[in-house]
C-alpha cells in the first residue's frame, strides 16, 4: 500500500509541466524512484478559469502544488 503526500513544483510557464518531484515512499525507495521518475513526464491542463502567469516571473519563483497518493493492493 502507498500513501503519501506528493509534492510536484510545476514549470513557471502555461505548459504545467512537471519540473521536480518528491514523492517520499519509504517502504519501497524503488517505487518512489520509478513514481518521481514518471511523474517528470506529467503534463496539467490550466484550471479553465486561471489567469494566465505573468510575462515576468520573478527569478526565484516556484509554482508547487501537493496531491495526496494513495494505493491500494
Amino acid at each position: 500500500m502507498i500513501d503519501t503526500l506528493a509534492r510536484l513544483e510545476l514549470s513557471p510557464h502555461d505548459d504545467f509541466r512537471v519540473v521536480a518531484a518528491d514523492i517520499p515512499t519509504p517502504n519501497s525507495p524503488a517505487f518512489e524512484n520509478c513514481l518521481e521518475e514518471k511523474a517528470m513526464t506529467w503534463r496539467f491542463p490550466p484550471p479553465p478559469d486561471a489567469p494566465r502567469p505573468p510575462k515576468v516571473i520573478p527569478k526565484h519563483a516556484k509554482a508547487v502544488f501537493q496531491a495526496h497518493i494513495h494505493r491500494a493492493p
